[in-house]
């Protein structure tokens, strides 16, 4: 495996891209001499009678892969999958520019020293106290009204009211137990860094770049004339050996034990296998101004090319539209299903209030009437006018949800069908514009795989 390959490698298998823990070891540099950028680096630790480890920068030449007009028919393509709103293809980027890069990427491995305090969480129980009410009884006095001797009498009655108490209880709390420990830890650590001074690197964008990179037909070494202006600075290298040191320490605050850990203190005690590459290649840039605003795209024009930057914020995307429709209709049901009940009580309040009816003469007539058969006829007829509203209740309701379930039914399917619709027609308007965009600067047309469909 080539020196490429085997950064690209350990590039895919570790994160290069968040090095913000501030780590306690350090790398030296010692001195640093430009024959091909001849570096030499050793630890703090390694005896000075001992000669320091010489590493070389072998300097590559990323040839593009892609032409501006690729890259350009690309960023309109981005934006039609970011679903950016359908009138931004009405207006036009700027001049593609072309922005200079050189990268250091970097890999070493390192033994490391460490020593540090772990802690284990516990479940400690310890007893307390809490207050709890109990119903105590209590006599009281409260007067009465005798009908037999037409008097007031107090009599005796028991009450009761709550009375607050305390009562032992066990709780647990949380107890870290620590303990030192010492050890030793090997690891690598990739890093990725911009050399000239003043330029912005997207290290996301440059790195999905590179692990896609042809090596074969698109990398090559760099001229003598080029490699005389690529020179690793003395920011970059102290750029890389904070982030190298960061990595280290990381790595070794990952793979202590325990829940928690303090007072870590690391120290390198040997550094290996350095694979220093200076890439130069440079960055394809535009911008695009909507509606007063400028966005800008950019990206790598080598492997994917994948088109990082700016994204426009559509109030009318079809994520949004669609959501929308969803809503409404939801909220349309959930109306509709809280009316069942309304409409029930509509439909058989008559008979309701017929059956009340019924029954209060039912109940007069037993009172004032002393014909037992006409009592047991105005009875018959309320148990009637009873057992008839209880059934056509049950049945009224049956219907009235059978009903709601069918009109909730048609609002879902219509409202799947109108947004069926509409997607599609706004697919279809946005690949048309996006089209028009396309022919008009005389580039290919976009293919369904390219808007991921």
């Amino acid at each position: 495996m080539g020196l490429n390959e085997q950064i690209m490698q350990e590039i895919e298998n570790q994160n290069v891209l968040n090095n913000n823990l501030a780590g306690t070891v350090t790398l030296q540099q010692i001195e640093t001499q430009n024959v091909h950028n001849e570096i030499h680096i050793h630890t703090e630790k390694q005896p000075e009678a001992e000669q320091p480890e010489v590493r070389f920068c072998h300097k590559v030449v990323i040839i593009p892969e892609y032409t501006k007009e690729d890259f350009l028919r690309k960023a309109w393509i981005t934006l039609a999958s970011e679903d950016a709103p359908i009138d931004v293809f009405t207006e036009n980027f700027s001049e593609v520019s072309e922005i200079e890069h050189q990268v250091m990427v970097e890999s070493v491995s390192a033994d490391v020293s460490y020593e540090a305090s772990v802690g284990y969480d516990r479940e400690e129980p310890y007893l307390d106290y809490e207050t709890y009410y109990e119903n105590e009884p209590y006599i009281a006095y409260e007067k009465q009204y005798n009908n037999t001797a037409n008097r007031w009498e107090e009599r005796q009655v028991t009450k009761y009211k709550k009375v607050a108490k305390q009562r032992q209880v066990t709780k647990y709390k949380r107890v870290t137990d620590w303990s030192p420990i010492n050890g030793t830890h090997s690891t690598k650590s990739v890093v990725v860094v911009e050399n000239l001074p003043g330029v912005y690197l997207d290290e996301y964008a440059f790195v999905s770049s590179l692990t896609g990179l042809n090596l074969d037909s698109n990398t090559r070494a760099a001229s003598e004339e080029e490699a005389e202006n690529m020179n690793i600075t003395d920011k970059t290298r102290e750029t890389a050996n904070y982030e190298h040191a960061s990595t280290i320490c990381r790595s070794v605050e990952n793979s202590l034990r325990g829940d928690h850990h303090r007072d870590l203190s690391t120290d390198i005690t040997d550094t290996y296998g350095w694979n220093t590459i200076l890439y130069n290649t440079f960055e394809y840039s535009v911008s695009i101004c909507y509606k007063g605003q400028t966005y800008k795209k950019h990206a790598f024009p080598f492997g994917p090319m994948n088109i990082e930057g700016d994204e426009i914020t559509n109030t009318d995307s079809l994520d949004t539209i669609t959501e929308r429709m969803k809503q409404e209709s939801e909220e349309k049901n959930t109306k509709r299903e809280k009316a069942v009940e309304e409409n029930v009580m509509k439909a058989t309040g008559m008979i309701s209030y017929l059956t009340i009816a019924l029954l209060l003469v039912s109940i007069i007539i037993s009172f004032f009437v002393h014909v037992t058969a006409l009592v047991v006829i105005a009875f018959i007829l309320a148990v009637g006018a009873f057992v008839f509203n209880t059934i056509k209740v049950i049945k009224e309701e049956k219907d009235e949800r059978g009903r709601a379930a069918e009109e909730i039914e048609a609002e879902t399917r219509k409202t799947d069908e109108e947004i069926f619709d509409y997607e599609v027609n706004y697919k279809v308007k946005q690949r048309n514009a996006l089209d028009q965009k396309l022919a008009s600067l005389g580039l290919k047309p976009v293919t369904a795989n390219e808007l991921g469909g």
